[in-house]
């Protein structure tokens, strides 16, 4: 499983902490992109500013931001693709004031395509607890 070997071992999943437990976070949530596209729209900004908040708020939350892309076009430019919308996620959390030891990156191109189409292409924003 890819994504056990992006986590470095210190990571917990949010359920080792019980004081989180109202908050009701999902373990992760997908980040959509255009067709394409590694530009965040508004819907993401949105998203991405909820995280922030959580970030804010409880230092002990560490992301996981792996970047997917559907299986039109090349292989290897979906790999880049997903690699940039992982990159965007990353750096818009970061120009927040988020710090980058609590954002981590990982893209899987379109190895990982679950389903159809547009809903590969997008982020999986993953939280952790440090």
């Amino acid at each position: 499983n890819g994504m056990d070997s992006a986590r470095p071992d210190r990571l917990l999943p949010l359920a080792s902490d019980p004081s989180l437990a109202h908050l009701h976070i999902p373990a992760s949530l997908d980040i959509a992109f255009l067709s394409g596209s590694s530009q965040l729209g508004l819907n993401a900004k949105m998203q991405l500013h909820e995280i922030m908040e959580l970030m804010g708020r409880y230092p002990q939350i560490r992301l996981v931001c792996t970047g997917h892309a559907d299986a039109t076009g090349e292989r290897n430019s979906n790999l880049m693709l997903s690699k940039r919308r992982a990159q965007m996620v990353q750096a818009y959390l970061l120009e927040s004031g988020v710090s980058s030891d609590r954002v981590l990156l990982n893209y899987f191109g379109e190895e990982r395509e679950r389903r159809a189409g547009s809903q590969d292409r997008r982020v999986e924003v993953a939280f952790y607890l440090k």
